[in-house]
């Protein structure tokens, strides 16, 4: 895929068109591959008799997702580094202009943003093959927790782990894991939650052999409607992947995980993970 514009143009501008032609190519691929399946075909349940099941849609849906991610993050790659060179030297030229420096750093966070947008949706689209090894519980939350810090140095959130077990030992791919938390952590203190708190609850008759987590915090106006949507892609907040992306890891290593928005005082995330 190319993306064909006049060499004067500036990078910013040649990136914004790219984008553009591949958010419009992205919808004609996808409408042609509604249109290629069968009228009985169903993203919720699967019909016996059906021509495809409901994961194979789902699947093929993250086939076209990631193809699509990785054509927005080639094309515009080169543009973006060089928009970002420009910047660099408009920099070094206006260094004795602070009002324009503060408004070329907001440029700047919002280009480094969008690249990790690209990052954000390759990562979600992939399909890793899980490396299961033996973790304790204990070590997988305070390495999530470490990793949402160091993400956000200037949040001073206050993250709680209450009632872990220290010899809960789990079978999981720790490093994916890890992520998966880190991402549900980084969605709380980015929609403006003061306190979040992780802690072991007591597994129903339908999570034997599994360890349940709940992890809730007090993020502003977040209800039953906010709760519906919660792991839709990019729903809320337009650039945000990180609930999805959770829900995703751990179905992936065969578990559940589920949001309750009743409160009315935060999110109530609650998921299962598989015991050792």
């Amino acid at each position: 895929m190319k993306c064909e514009q006049k060499g004067s143009e500036r990078p910013s501008v040649r990136a914004t068109y790219c984008l553009h032609v591949l958010a419009q190519q992205y919808l004609a691929m996808e409408s042609a591959t509604q249109a290629s399946l069968p009228a009985d075909a169903s993203s919720d349940a699967v019909r016996s008799g059906s021509v495809y099941s409901a994961a194979e849609i789902e699947a093929e849906r993250f086939r076209a997702m990631a193809q699509m991610a990785r054509a927005m993050g080639h094309s515009a790659r080169n543009a973006m580094q060089s928009g970002h060179a420009c910047l660099q030297i408009l920099g070094f030229k206006l260094a004795d202009r602070p009002d324009l420096i503060e408004m070329l750093d907001r440029v700047q966070t919002s280009q480094d943003r969008l690249l990790a947008i690209f990052n954000e949706l390759n990562e979600y689209c992939a399909t890793p093959q899980l490396q299961l090894e033996a973790c304790q519980m204990s070590e997988l939350m305070q390495s999530a927790v470490r990793l949402a810090r160091d993400a956000r140095p200037g949040n001073d959130v206050d993250i709680q782990i209450s009632a872990i077990e220290s010899r809960q030992t789990l079978r999981i791919d720790p490093k994916l894991m890890q992520r998966g938390l880190m991402r549900l952590l980084l969605d709380a203190m980015d929609a403006g939650a003061s306190t979040i708190v992780a802690r072991q609850i007591p597994s129903g008759a339908e999570s034997v052999g599994n360890v349940s987590v709940e992890i809730s915090d007090n993020r502003p106006r977040f209800g039953e409607i906010e709760a519906q949507k919660y792991f839709e892609p990019f729903a809320g907040r337009a650039d945000n992947l990180g609930a999805a992306f959770a829900k995703r890891v751990v179905e992936l290593h065969g578990c559940q995980m589920s949001v309750d928005g009743a409160s009315q005082h935060g999110a109530k995330i609650t998921f299962t993970l598989p015991r050792m």
